[in-house]
């Protein structure tokens, strides 16, 4: 805390040392999870690239086949699959599972031109990347939900240190260090009390910030 600097600090060094470490505990959680939603986000990048890249595929492999004579419109009709657009709509992981199923019912044909061979051989291997790319996903949304979890764990012993830094500056005002609290947290404690009690603080005190809601993988 910058303020403490400014002031004696002696009547509560133990209790405010205390909340310096739960602080500095609860800032480096929270850079393990600032750095694990940037390897998430970064993640979901490679998946609508590889997604993009599996629509080129599908593109090529229909032009392949209307230049083998399939119809312009429905050029996977001979193999039980959807339209190129139909397909190309699909979410990334079901479309991946839609093209090796065509590609595979395609390469059955034993009169497949060689460009479409190589169209197939194309979109197959686009299917596999963009596979392997949203496992990367699932891998990285795991890692996330742990580091915030380690994160989260702190949150209670952050609150309890500065609640009993609060209380122990609060009674410095007794032992003579009239400003300690108005200096440490901005606002002047009470001291009014009930059954002996102090009052307590009128806003009560902040929570560490939390963090965005955990994003959804894109497809």
């Amino acid at each position: 805390m910058t303020a403490a600097k400014s002031v004696n600090t002696r009547p509560v060094q133990a209790r405010l040392e205390a909340f310096e470490r739960a602080q500095r505990a609860y800032a480096a959680a929270q850079g393990k999870v600032d750095a694990a939603e940037a390897v998430l986000h970064a993640a979901q990048a490679k998946v609508v690239q590889r997604d993009a890249e599996q629509d080129e595929a599908v593109d090529g492999l229909a032009r392949a086949l209307i230049t083998d004579g399939q119809s312009r419109v429905k050029p996977f009709a001979g193999c039980g699959g959807p339209t190129p657009a139909a397909l190309m709509h699909l979410p990334a992981a079901e479309k991946a599972e839609q093209i090796h199923a065509l590609v595979t019912a395609l390469q059955r044909n034993a009169g497949l031109s060689k460009a479409a061979q190589q169209a197939c051989e194309a979109a197959d291997k686009a299917a596999r990347a963009a596979e392997k790319a949203l496992a990367r996903i699932e891998a990285q949304q795991a890692a996330l939900s742990q580091t915030r979890q380690a994160r989260d764990a702190l949150v209670q012993t952050w609150e309890r240190t500065l609640a009993a830094l609060k209380r122990g500056a609060r009674a410095a005002i007794d032992d003579g260090e009239p400003y300690l609290y108005t200096t440490l947290f901005g606002q002047t404690a009470r001291n009014g009390s009930r059954n002996g009690k102090h009052a307590p603080d009128n806003p009560p005190p902040p929570a560490p910030p939390m963090p965005a809601p955990p994003v959804s993988s894109a497809t």
